[in-house]
Order: structure tokens, then C-alpha cells, then sequence
């Protein structure tokens, strides 16, 4: 199944971890027969709806908002790569999610470090999710991010957190030696003890740092980069921006923040890049080094010499209750915090009004609050509509919404009126909203791709642009540099349907040759179709897909 653009709302909303109500008894546990695979929409990588006698696969639930999730990512991708050859799958299964229109975004933004399956869940006849259900609250998982390990005969041979030892199970299940009955006697000897001593599951942190209150102390570790800060003076504005190496979106806003801070350097700014959660601190020197003249301000590593998460990402992002990076903390001539946000979501106006003195963080904060609230409930009001098929008030609401959000956000709405007019049967429209996007985005190889692919396989989207899905194909394939085996594969379906089936045979050969062995066969598939003549059918599970049969231009 391909990599689809989801047609809703692109923005994920912010809110707090949520753990998910613990069931009394624990139905589904290790040894037990792998439930039944009910993923929605696989956005990346083909679709699996069932196991394979004699593979390995790591199912794991996490969803965009959790942090844990995100700093487990990596290491999940480390272990696909390492054993992708020798016969491991591993789903990235998204689960309580807010949003489902946020994760796409999300897994493009993670690039190569989030190269394995991902799907959404299916809430169709299931509120919670159907994955969530049979998998999770099945097994008495409360929280996130949470992997199963499914052996080659199809059971459960272990369940736990992706970062506590998955990497040793995987290497064992794969080389056959891992015994999953002294696993789980293990796992009920530990439950057993838990239960004894009744401990009660620790209470999420109260949230003590805020706008408008005195920055805590810079507690760095070693700078590797630039001198020392190890106090707020008084005739400065400091930006104090929490990243790690693995951090995809960290790595987008680092050469932006560094214009900011060359910029306004001679005005008395301040920029320290305070690396948190990283998983080696001896990869950060060589990660600034590598980004030379992108990345000039100062680095810090975290103190862990008396706390294991890091001094300062204890007392600056746990106090504030921010949860994932990139964090940026803007701290005033007072020394009070003046703002706290993602670096690329208004900072700069943020720190240019702070330096001339005009920024009144207390009426701003109150702003942003008020702000937030009123974006949550247009949200709320925009699905209400998009369900109820009242076109109408949902396009009014994305205009309200439009006038809301900072202009970077306000631009991934293009989406869901593009799903609106497909609806209205407004066509024409719909395919000048993907265009502009197109114009947006064209260096962009991976939203080109989407965009191409969803012009051509979007049911209620009669005439097709064929032009347009071409050039956004073309142009994709330029930036992959024609190594990208789904960007072939959605060029070869667009030259199809233009008639020329030689030229599509040949792309479709080329992804195969450039697939991994676990897309091989679709792609053979779909390379058996071309040469009938025949425009093959989609994944029928995809409902925003087309998929009836076509004959091509001879």
C-alpha cells in the first residue's frame, strides 16, 4: 500500500500524555497466539493484514504527542535496519492518537529515522482504536510506547517497553534461542511482587515553571561549542533551545535558529542550544562539527553526573511540562521566562520584541491561552462538520481557523479543503488546492509524491489533473535522484494512466530492483498488471483510495 497524503486536517494539536485505563485482568498475555492485524492505513510502507509463518515482527503502539515515543523511535529504527534482511517486520502501530491527520506529518518530518511500517489505527467500529483494543488493552497496557514481539510460529514471546532490552529479544527470537516460557514465568513472578507491595503508579509531575516566572539556573554540562553561561546577565536576552542528535525536527529548526541568533547577536541575544535527552553524549561534538556554519551558536551537553535525564532538562522542560523537542525557552533582560514554544513557531518576532523592550509576556501568555482554547474548539467543531458532510460550515470553520493558527500551521489546511470540494464534487477546485500546495512544496520530494499519488487514486475526483500528477512525479523523482522505489511506483502508475505503457513498465522495473524484499512483491504485482494492460486495484482497506480496474491507452 503506498504512502498516501491523509486527507483531514495536517495539524496536530497539543495535549497532555494520557495513559489508558488498565483492564482488571490481562486477557492477552506472553504465549498466547498474536491477535488478528487490524491496522487502518498503513502512511508508510506496504500494508501486512496477517503473519507469516517464519518471520519476526515487532508490533509498537506510540502516538505523535508522546515524548517517550519520540525518543524511542530511533532505537526501534536501528533494529530494523540491523535485522530487515533476516526476516523482522516491524509496525509502528499509532494508537490514542488526537489526531490521525498529525502522523503522516509526523513520520515525514522523522526522515531516515523512521524508516519502517507505520499505520494508523482503525476506528471505524472501534472508538478506541481496534489495535488498541485487542492489543493493548487486551494485554493490560496502560501506556505508551509499548512493543510486542511476535515469534515465527505467530506468538506472543515478549511485551515491554521498546528501549528495555527489545533489541537483545529481537537478535534472540531471530536466532531461535529465546525461551518465551521462562519469559513469562519471570513476567508472573514480577507481577506477583508488584501486586504484594500495591505500589501505586507514580503520579505525572506537577507542572511548576511557567511564563512569566524566574528562569531556573543554568546548570549545563560541557559546552562543546562556544564559552561557558553559567548565569542570566541583566543587559541580555538568551534563548535557551532543548534538541538532541535524533530529533529530526530539532535538525530542520537548528539553521533556522542560527540566522536568528547571527542576526540579532550584536543586540545583546544569547542562543544556547541545550542538547537533552540524547542517547550518546559523545555524538553531539561530531553533530556540530558535521553542521559547520548551520549550527554556530553555543551547545551544551545536559549534567547527568546527579541526574540521569539531565539537570537541565529536569528543571527547565519537566518543571514546564514539555514533553518533546524541539523546546525553546526565551528568558528576558529580568531574567524571567518570556515565552516558551517550538523554535519555529513564532520565536523570532518573539525575540525581536523582547530585545526592543515591546513584549508583555504576561498579556501574551494570556493571549496564547485563550488562543489555544479557542483553536481546541473549532477543531472540535470542524470534525463535528466534516462528519455531518456539511461542507459549508466546515470551509467557514477552516477560514476561522486560518486566522488563528501562525501562518506556518495555517498552511497545512490545505489538505482538508481538498477533501471538502472532492465531497462537493467541486473538482476543479479541489485539484487547484493541491496545485498551490505543489507550488508550496516543490522541493519537497516526499509531499510531491503524495500529492501526485493523490491526484490519481482519490475516489470522487472524476477527471484527475494527469498533467499535474506527472509533473509532481517527475519532479519527485528528480530530488530522489531516481532512487526511490515508491516514487517510481507512483510516477509508473501516472505514465500508465497517461497511456504509456512501455515507459511504465520500465519505471515499475526499476522500483523493483531498488525494493526491499518485503515490497518486491507488490511491486511485481503491479508490473504483472501493467504488461496485461490493466491498471491495478488498490489496497481495498485504503477507503480514500480508488481502485477499480482501468485499461490503458494501447
Amino acid at each position: 500500500m503506498k504512502n498516501v497524503v491523509t486527507i483531514c486536517v495536517m495539524l496536530a494539536m497539543a495535549f497532555p500524555a494520557f495513559a489508558k485505563e488498565k483492564a482488571d485482568e490481562s486477557a492477552l498475555k506472553i504465549g498466547d497466539p498474536a491477535p488478528k492485524l487490524q491496522c487502518g492505513k498503513f502512511i508508510q510502507a506496504d500494508a501486512v493484514s496477517k503473519f507469516a509463518t517464519g518471520k519476526v515482527y515487532v508490533v509498537e503502539f506510540w502516538a505523535t504527542w508522546c515524548g517517550p515515543c519520540r525518543m524511542s523511535i530511533p532505537h526501534l529504527n536501528e533494529i530494523w535496519q540491523k535485522n530487515k534482511d533476516k526476516g523482522l517486520v516491524v509496525i509502528g502501530q499509532d494508537c490514542w492518537e488526537r489526531d490521525d491527520s498529525a502522523v503522516a506529518k509526523f513520520v515525514e518530518k522523522m526522515g531516515d529515522k523512521m524508516t519502517y511500517r507505520v499505520a494508523l489505527d482503525d476506528k471505524s467500529g472501534e472508538k478506541e482504536g481496534a489495535m488498541a483494543k485487542s492489543w493493548m488493552t487486551a494485554a493490560g497496557q496502560d501506556g505508551i510506547p509499548c512493543a510486542f514481539v511476535i515469534g515465527k510460529d505467530g506468538r506472543i514471546v515478549w511485551i515491554g517497553h521498546p528501549m528495555d532490552g527489545l533489541a537483545e529479544v529481537v537478535d534472540a527470537v531471530l536466532s531461535d534461542k529465546f525461551d518465551w516460557k521462562k519469559e513469562a514465568e519471570l513476567r508472573a513472578e514480577k507481577d506477583k511482587v508488584a501486586e504484594k507491595e500495591n505500589a501505586p503508579e507514580p503520579a505525572a509531575p506537577e507542572v511548576t515553571l511557567h511564563v512569566c516566572d524566574p528562569a531556573p539556573a543554568l546548570k549545563c554540562g560541557k559546552f562543546v561549542q562556544g564559552d561557558p553561561v553559567t548565569k542570566f546577565e541583566t543587559n541580555k536576552v538568551y534563548v535557551v533551545e532543548f534538541w538532541a542528535t535524533w530529533c529530526g525536527p530539532c535538525r530542520e529548526s537548528i539553521p533556522h535558529l542560527n540566522e536568528l541568533w547571527k542576526k540579532n547577536k550584536d543586540n545583546g541575544l544569547v542562543v544556547i542550544g541545550q542538547n537533552a535527552w540524547e542517547e550518546n553524549d559523545c555524538d553531539v561534538a561530531k553533530f556540530v562539527k558535521k553542521m559547520g556554519d548551520k549550527m554556530t551558536y553555543r551547545v551544551a551537553l545536559d549534567d547527568k553526573s546527579k541526574e540521569e535525564k539531565g539537570v537541565m532538562a529536569a528543571t527547565w522542560m519537566a518543571a514546564a511540562g514539555q514533553e518533546g523537542i524541539p523546546t525553546a525557552f526565551v528568558v528576558g533582560r529580568d531574567g524571567k521566562i518570556a515565552w516558551i514554544g517550538h523554535p519555529m513557531m513564532g520565536l523570532d518576532s518573539v525575540v525581536e520584541a523582547v530585545l526592543a523592550g515591546k513584549y508583555d509576556a504576561k498579556a501574551e501568555e494570556a493571549k496564547r491561552v485563550a488562543n489555544e482554547k479557542l483553536q481546541q474548539e473549532k477543531f472540535e467543531k470542524l470534525e463535528e462538520a466534516m462528519e455531518g458532510k456539511k461542507w459549508g460550515d466546515a470551509l467557514k470553520i477552516l477560514d476561522e481557523l486560518e486566522k488563528l493558527l501562525p501562518s506556518e500551521e495555517a498552511a497545512s489546511l490545505g489538505m482538508a479543503r481538498f477533501q471538502i470540494y472532492v465531497e462537493k464534487k467541486d473538482g476543479a477546485t479541489a485539484q487547484k488546492i493541491i496545485g498551490e500546495l505543489g507550488k508550496k512544496k516543490n522541493d519537497d520530494q516526499e509531499v510531491l509524491n503524495d500529492l501526485s499519488w493523490t491526484l490519481v487514486t482519490t475516489k470522487g475526483l472524476e477527471k484527475p489533473d494527469m498533467a499535474m500528477a506527472e509533473k509532481f512525479a517527475a519532479r519527485a523523482n528528480e530530488l530522489a535522484k531516481g532512487e526511490s522505489p515508491a516514487i517510481l511506483d507512483t510516477y509508473a502508475r501516472v505514465i500508465f494512466m497517461k497511456g504509456d505503457k512501455d515507459k511504465a513498465i520500465e519505471l515499475e522495473k526499476k522500483a523493483i530492483s531498488l525494493a526491499e524484499d518485503d515490497m518486491k512483491e507488490d511491486f511485481k504485482d503491479t508490473l504483472d498488471s501493467y504488461k496485461k494492460g490493466v491498471l491495478p486495484k488498490l489496497d481495498e482497506d485504503d477507503p480514500d483510495a480508488a481502485g477499480p480496474e482501468e485499461k490503458a491507452k494501447k
